[in-house]
């Protein structure tokens, strides 16, 4: 399956289910499934609001270039307390005139550190779990608010190595069983509130994303380099 296949999938999924989509934010909207989401559903007349770590980046410009002016980019590094606070508000600010919330919220920002454990360092380990557990924690903490009022749902990209395992991962693949377990508890917690909590978790799709763009932090011995999206 390609990723536009998997975001098709999705979009299909969600609507048997009875959902529908008006205002809805992805985060990791510089390249792969993100940027792929973002320009489906703007293709499908929602408004949508892209996170992107790089707001003056390629992917960004090419976001703004090819979509409507319903697209807003919004900048957003999921690391960052402040900066997830003021998306919330420019989101909150910018909502279409009627509507009181977020109908989707979509994490999709990640990091992968394809490095052997022993060859990692205490700084690459942190960093990889700041921002693919604790930076949707943060995202998925500041925007649920706007999610309740609607109600709307909650999809998290994860991944398929939270399941099936192979060597170098061992960080990344910690941090993806890390989001399965929280959501599948936070489904319980926000079930009353008729916010519904879905989790995703696609194979291999590092040649369509900037997952495997090398960082500024290599690891040269080890044949393997540590690699942000």
């Amino acid at each position: 399956m390609s990723c536009d296949e998997l975001v098709d999938f999705c979009i299909d999924e969600l609507r048997n289910e009875g959902f529908t989509f008006h205002n809805d934010l992805f985060s990791g909207c510089d390249s792969g499934m993100g940027h792929r989401m973002a320009r489906r559903f703007d293709e499908m007349g929602m408004h949508v609001f892209a996170g992107c770590l790089q707001p003056a980046g390629k992917g960004a410009l090419e976001l703004k270039r090819i979509c409507s002016d319903r697209l807003r980019i919004v900048p957003i590094d999921i690391t960052s307390d402040e900066q997830v606070r003021e998306a919330v508000a420019y989101v909150e600010a910018n909502l279409p005139a009627g509507e009181k919330g977020l109908y989707s919220l979509v994490n999709n920002a990640g990091v992968l550190a394809y490095t052997d454990f022993e060859l990692m360092t205490p700084k690459m380990c942190e960093e990889v779990l700041n921002i693919n557990l604790m930076g949707t924690m943060r995202v998925t903490k500041h925007f649920l608010p706007l999610i309740c009022r609607t109600p709307g749902r909650i999809v998290t990209i994860t991944s398929i190595l939270a399941r099936l395992m192979y060597p170098g991962v061992a960080v990344y693949a910690a941090t993806k069983h890390g989001l399965n377990g929280f959501f599948s508890a936070l489904r319980y917690e926000l079930q009353e509130k008729g916010v519904h909590v879905a989790t995703v978790e696609p194979g291999d799709f590092s040649t369509t994303t900037d997952i495997m763009q090398i960082d500024s932090i290599p690891v040269a011995s080890s044949g393997r380099e540590f690699e942000k999206k």
